[in-house]
């Protein structure tokens, strides 16, 4: 499972899927946890991904900082937060975006297409099995899914 590095039981907010930690973040990523199954001689043949069609919200201003509540939210509605409200910030090293509310009282962590992406691209140079999804309701908005269709196109699948 590569999901869920953070949330009510952390005692501070991070990135629900980080591909690689942040640097100071001791709670794991997607490399790590995969560096760890095949140091325990997992086969390649049996390693899959798990990539998250949902985010976490932080009661706080920013990563790595303690927080109150914490609570899950489908890839769809984090779309449909208003841009007046909320801004985009992508974390280069941990390659994955956040949104940050622009009064500073809460974030969310989440995968979008260029983080699922990425993940995908990480799978195949890895020539690991693939991804698991959860959930893929999370994903569908407005008559489309974004994020399984990047997954289809990155492994070829129209």
């Amino acid at each position: 499972m590569t999901y869920d590095y953070h949330g009510t039981w952390s005692d501070h907010s991070g990135h629900n899927s980080p591909l690689y930690a942040p640097a100071g973040d001791a709670c794991g990523s997607v490399d790590e946890t995969f560096a760890y199954a095949r140091s325990r001689q997992v086969p390649l043949a049996k390693l899959v991904v798990g990539v998250p069609f949902f985010g976490r919200s932080f009661d706080c201003g920013g990563l790595g900082q303690p927080f109150t509540t914490s609570e899950g939210w489908d890839y769809a509605d984090i779309l449909d937060l208003p841009a007046s409200e909320w801004s985009r910030v992508w974390d280069g090293q941990a390659q994955v975006p956040y949104m940050r509310r622009t009064d500073g009282t809460k974030i969310i962590s989440y995968d979008d297409p260029s983080s699922v992406g990425l993940k995908c691209q990480y799978v195949k140079d890895k020539t690991s099995a693939g991804v698991i999804i959860w959930e893929l309701g999370g994903d569908f908005r407005s008559g489309n899914s974004d994020l399984l269709e990047v997954i289809g196109r990155s492994f070829g699948v129209d």
